[in-house]
């Protein structure tokens, strides 16, 4: 199961900056400046008990959903009557 997580984890990437600097600030991350991208330790992730693990990915997931919950459907900017 904990596997599984953190497949789960790494496989989701990075939608929350707050989130992917937090992990960055705990070691379980890291920036790429040149690629302006967040990347897992995954060696760092497997340390980890399940429960900080599954913690973590909820946490992204929510977020994941937050965003998505913002954005507007495929509506135009401007509507025309």
């Amino acid at each position: 199961m904990k596997t599984l997580t953190i497949d789960a984890i790494v496989g989701a990437g990075f939608h929350s900056v707050v989130i992917a600097q937090e992990c960055e600030r705990i070691g379980l991350a890291t920036f790429d400046k040149y690629r302006n991208t967040w990347s897992w330790k995954r060696e760092q992730l497997e340390k980890l008990e399940l429960d900080p693990l599954q913690e973590l990915y909820t946490a992204m997931r929510e977020s994941r959903e937050e965003i998505e919950a913002a954005e507007p459907i495929d509506q135009p900017l401007i509507q025309l009557q």
